[in-house]
């Protein structure tokens, strides 16, 4: 055994397995190193695991500590790469480095391109073939390796730039280079003082040296069967090669793209194709069951261990046609990736070719899961094998993933910004403020998308195409279940696919960051960054033979890289070595279980999921005036009659329950929810506002409308549901609030109840209202810094609390609910006298402040020395303008003030607040108010409760149904079935339910509970908190005299 000592300069780059621990005194764990404790705390290892760890190593516990006390000057088995840095080093002329200084900070990598370079071209010099135009190639290799040196080596190279600057205040960017240029002095002591980066840098160009002519030896003894299949038999010459077209595996090798002349191309894959020929076989096979179109896949050409492709071109569409055949061939292949479970379907592997949609990378057409399914809760244990899994569609956020952006193949758009995910990149490179910065990631493919007449096309316009191709795979494999079992069985059962076992971004994010110069240094410190990949054994036992092959990979500089047999349950690594027993399945057993699962009602459920989808690719970019406004897409049959109310109610409602995701006596939705102004696709949380509470109240309503029984039931089975949730949850990880907190399942449990017999909603009802009291106990939070107040404000604080006890007071006697409104009113006061209203409007604002206080107020709960009352009604009276007939929205991005008229802001919230506590208007200015709100109205597109016109009507019911107001009933009425008959409101309703907008205050769930108000004055508001006072149902004498009156009419 030969080992290197310390006084070897780039010994420090060796790792944990490459050292040789000196003599080992057993130490006590009190003895051992902080560093030691470090390397345990850094994976959440105990002592006893870490040593079991170590043990693959062949090292115990006091070895490490004693390698770790060596850290710096350590003793190493001989690895081979530091004798080939030394020869690159050496080897290097200066005429090279001069030669290219015009590089500019990249001049550090310049002795291993050139060790590259001349083993490349040697190669070539005696392969004395002219298939390969050698200069024009060996160009472009240079230029492909050197931009992977730099995305190595830049971020060093930069800091040490400024590191000498501070030293040299008159040093410039040409001065530096220059000094690196003029001999290997300085390129030494750089490598030196980071020798990981060295090794790093030596090892790339080994490999790619030998990965290249590998590439190149292939082309060659391949290539009459190239020029046969690809080029029509003509000798075409290799022109330039662009490596790095995907991640690297297995030792630096990479997709790769060679171009021949005439502007041919071709796709080198360092993998088996068989699958990918397979999957051409496959497709051929369902075209002779009767598809209405066929499906295409690459040409392929496949080796043992590698293979070609053909390079397959983006292509606009030439017609409306085309179009429509494309999506239709998209849901073709949504279908087969849905029965086959395929995953990473992303728009990366998609590419649009005039009418057909290619995928151009089958590694995941078939793929296992390592976590165990069986563990998921529902709903995700109905989602994960969905439509979703293959990443062709979008998912929005129904994942919560760390990818907040549509990569899907079918719709994942150019320019989408990423606030999670993040990289470096060289900013002013040659220029003396160089920098390496962290950037947004930001979205840039285009080969996916649809073109026509140079415009991108929106799949949600062909839905119906998407759907109906989805429609006849589905059914065809569906009615010869059997028969496409065995086919599948026969045709990939003895292939591999590869195994994602964390994402791949993840793997990404940790090769770049053990590429910060704070882990080149030392090989140990880059190891250890790594260790945090044991985590995961905390909750999946699996990976302990897993985790120490990522760390190899990655320390490769490799993305991990797995595959397995697709009839077997074993894994094998980068390097072939099997991992038994890592699946719990087979994948060809799921795949037949899925096709077991395939019903008419499955085919319902994804056809969706998938509308869900390929809707919220349109919208997800929208900001919520400008979706809430959307229209239909598509066409609706016209109709004459006029627009019914109760049949609205009952058709929202039925499609809320048709749309449901449900599962042992459990119900829920998903649908879009703004999440920063924006919509997401998502399952919804359980909030009143925009989750699935409101949808189950809207529910309970209708059951005591029309008796349906399905209503009630899946009312109940959502808060079941809801509160399986809250047993899950901290009681510090949920707030107060009624419309988005612990309220909302107060709030619900106390209607439900009231609605009809349900004990069980109010028993959990009250244990969550003691929770909000006991909430309440915890030192007053810190005044926030935005104007919202929003811990103070009827939404999301102490206003919507207060009136929701109040309520429950009132209407059901629970001591707790008094007690808990005087509490909350007390330090409702004690924030407003140290930090004054900041807004008007019931939501926000002072109105729903007011409102609050006065409910509170009548019970004498109020401290008679209190002036915060005057001080809000002042407050909101000084901010009235007469003119305009509102009152001013004072939130700083508003272009105008006086422009709002919603329930959250403007005019009908504050009229809705004094309405209610008989606060007087002058008759003069009640119709100058009501004629501004109309006017608002008939102009705004929006229909939700909390921005549009039903949200409107609502406050206008409440109006109506107020003794102090029914001077102006008679002009209320003609102002709600004025609004009512807008034509486009039924277009629009049918809009909002395909998309999934499904909540309360911005859904479809609002605009029913409206028109359930519509048709009867009884039921209560949820815009002030209300509960029914008794269980209802429509008769002529309670209609509602808005209707009423019309039907005379």
């Amino acid at each position: 055994m030969v080992t290197f000592h310390s006084d070897h300069p780039y010994m420090k780059a060796s790792y944990v397995s490459e050292r040789i621990p000196a003599g080992a005194n057993p130490l006590r764990l009190k003895d051992r190193s902080d560093t030691l404790l470090s390397w345990m705390r850094q994976s959440k290892a105990t002592e006893q695991e870490f040593a079991t760890r170590l043990q693959s190593k062949g090292l115990n516990l006091d070895e490490f500590n004693h390698l770790l006390a060596n850290k710096d000057i350590p003793a190493t088995l001989h690895t081979g790469w530091m004798g080939d840095l030394d020869s690159i080093l050496n080897q290097t002329p200066e005429s090279w480095l001069t030669q290219h200084v015009h590089r500019g900070i990249g001049i550090v990598v310049l002795p291993f391109l050139y060790e590259y370079s001349e083993q490349v071209r040697r190669w070539l010099s005696l392969s004395t073939t002219e298939k390969i135009l050698q200069e024009s190639v060996l160009n472009s290799l240079q230029a492909g390796f050197l931009r992977d040196l730099r995305m190595v080596a830049d971020r060093t190279s930069v800091y040490m730039y400024h590191l000498a600057k501070e030293q040299e205040a008159d040093l410039t960017l040409e001065m530096y280079v220059k000094r690196f240029a003029s001999g290997m002095t300085e390129i030494r002591k750089m490598l030196e003082q980071f020798p990981v980066l060295a090794r790093i840098l030596t090892e790339m160009s080994l490999r790619a040296a030998n990965n290249t002519i590998e590439l190149l030896e292939r082309l060659l003894n391949d290539y009459d069967e190239i020029a046969a299949m690809y080029f029509d038999g003509k000798q075409l010459r290799l022109r330039s090669v662009q490596t790095g077209a995907g991640d690297s595996h297995q030792n630096g090798r990479t997709v790769t793209i060679l171009e021949f002349d005439s502007n041919i191309k071709l796709i080198y894959k360092p993998r088996s194709l068989d699958t990918d020929l397979a999957f051409s076989e496959w497709l051929r096979y369902l075209k002779n069951k009767g598809l209405r179109y066929d499906l295409k896949g690459p040409l392929t050409l496949s080796k043992q261990q590698y293979g070609w492709q053909e390079f397959v071109e983006h292509r606009a569409c030439q017609s409306e046609a085309e179009v429509r055949t494309y999506y239709y061939r998209m849901g073709m292949l949504c279908g087969i990736l849905y029965a086959f479970q395929s995953t990473d379907m992303h728009y990366e592997n998609i590419v649009a070719c005039g009418d057909m949609p290619y995928i151009i990378d089958y590694e995941t057409l078939l793929a296992n899961n390592i976590y165990d399914e069986e563990k998921l809760d529902f709903p995700m244990s109905m989602l994960y094998r969905s439509v979703f899994l293959s990443g062709l569609i979008p998912v929005g956020q129904v994942f919560r993933s760390q990818i907040d952006f549509d990569l899907s193949g079918i719709g994942g758009k150019p320019d989408q910004t990423s606030t999670n995910m993040k990289g470096w990149v060289l900013k002013q490179d040659n220029t003396d403020e160089v920098q390496y910065v962290e950037v947004p990631f930001k979205t840039a493919q285009l080969q996916h998308l649809v073109q026509l007449n140079g415009q991108t096309i929106e799949p949600v316009r062909y839905l119906a195409e998407i759907s109906e191709g989805f429609r006849e795979i589905y059914q065809i494999m569906a009615n010869e279940k059997e028969t496409i079992k065995r086919e599948i069985r026969e045709r990939f059962g003895k292939l591999t696919g590869r195994a994602l076992l964390r994402p791949t971004f993840l793997y990404g994010r940790f090769l770049a960051a053990s590429q910060h110069p704070k882990y080149l240094r030392n090989g140990l410190d880059r190891e250890k960054l790594l260790e945090m990949l044991w985590n995961i054994v905390k909750v999946d036992k699996r990976f302990e033979q897993i985790v120490p092959t990522e760390i190899d990979d990655l320390l490769n500089n490799d993305i991990p890289y797995y595959t397995f047999p697709i009839d077997g349950t074993c894994l094998y690594t980068s390097d072939q070595r099997k991992i038994p027993n890592i699946f719990q399945k087979t994948c060809l057993t799921w795949i037949e279980e899925k096709l077991d699962r395939y019903s008419e009602k499955d085919l319902a459920n994804q056809l969706r999921l998938l509308q869900y989808a390929i809707h919220s690719a349109q919208v997800e970019h929208m900001e919520l005036p400008e979706m809430e406004a959307l229209d239909y897409v598509g066409s609706l049959p016209l109709t004459s009659s006029q627009f019914d109310p109760t049949a609205t109610a009952r058709d929202i409602a039925d499609y809320l329950l048709d749309y449901r995701l449900t599962e042992q006596g459990h119900s829920t939705w998903m649908g879009l929810r703004n999440q920063d102004n924006r919509f997401r696709l998502t399952l919804l949380d359980f909030s009143l506002y925009s989750g699935t509470l409101g949808i189950s109240m809207f529910l309970g309503l209708m059951y005591v409308q029309t008796r349906n029984s399905e209503y009630r039931n899946v009312a109940m089975e959502n808060f079941r549901y809801v509160i399986s949730v809250f047993e899950r949850v901290a009681d510090d990880e949920l707030p107060p609030s009624v419309f988005n907190g612990r309220g909302s399942a107060v709030y619900a449990g106390f209607f439900l109840d009231a609605l009809f017999d349900f004990p069980e909603a109010r028993q959990a009802a009250r244990l969550q209202l003691t929770k909000i009291k006991q909430y309440s106990a915890q030192p007053m939070p810190a005044q926030p810094v935005d104007e919202l107040q929003s811990n103070l404000d009827f939404l999301d604080g102490y206003a919507g609390i207060i009136t929701l006890c109040v309520h429950i007071w009132e209407r059901f006697a629970e001591p707790e609910a008094l007690e808990t409104a005087r509490i909350y009113a007390e330090r409702l006061c004690q924030h407003l006298k140290q930090d004054r209203a900041k807004l008007v409007g019931f939501a926000h604002g002072s109105s729903g402040m007011i409102y609050a206080l006065r409910k509170i107020e009548a019970y004498n709960l109020l401290s008679p020395n209190e002036d915060v009352l005057d001080e809000l009604l002042q407050f909101e009276r000084s901010n009235y303008d007469s003119t305009r007939a509102n009152w001013m929205d004072l939130r700083g991005h508003v272009e105008d003030p006086l422009g709002s008229y919603y329930w959250c802001h403007g005019a009908p919230g504050v009229l809705l607040g004094r309405s209610e506590l008989d606060e007087p208007i002058d008759e003069a200015e009640r119709v100058k108010l009501l004629n501004a709100m109309l006017e608002h109205a008939t102009t705004n597109p929006r229909l939700s409760l909390c921005h549009g016109i039903f949200g409107m009507m609502e406050i206008f019911l409440s109006l109506a149904n107020n003794p102090g107001w029914q001077t102006s009933s008679s002009m209320i009425q003609d102002a709600i079935w004025g609004l009512l008959n807008r034509a486009s409101i039924s277009s629009q309703i049918e809009g909002m339910k395909d998309r999934g907008l499904v909540g309360l205050m911005l859904g479809v769930s609002g605009i029913g509970w409206t028109c359930l108000r519509l048709a009867n004055a009884e039921l209560p508001s949820v815009m002030t908190l209300k509960f029914p006072a008794k269980a209802v149902s429509i008769t002529t004498a309670q209609a509602n005299p808005v209707l009423a009156e019309e039907g005379a009419r």
